[in-house]
């Protein structure tokens, strides 16, 4: 009785550690997300302001692509 106890006291920590991992890679998930959709949307205007507006378009297009993609993709699960 007592090593089944063990088993899932252990189990119990294991799966605390690996939600409490999970919540942290959603995060920094996030974080990165958000850094390089600011950087993507201001070199877009960077190229913009230097007179090349195609890549400014590709650039702003991408990052506002990519950051809607992840919204519609959250809110479905």
């Amino acid at each position: 009785m007592q090593l089944s106890e063990k088993e899932q006291s252990h189990r119990h920590q294991w799966d605390n550690k690996a939600l409490e991992y999970e919540g942290k890679e959603v995060i920094y998930g996030q974080w990165f997300g958000f850094i390089l959709g600011i950087l993507g949307i201001s070199g877009g205007i960077f190229c913009a302001y230097i007179d090349q507006p195609w890549v400014a378009a590709v650039l702003v297009g991408t990052s506002l692509a990519g950051i809607v993609t992840a919204f519609i993709k959250g809110r479905s699960g």
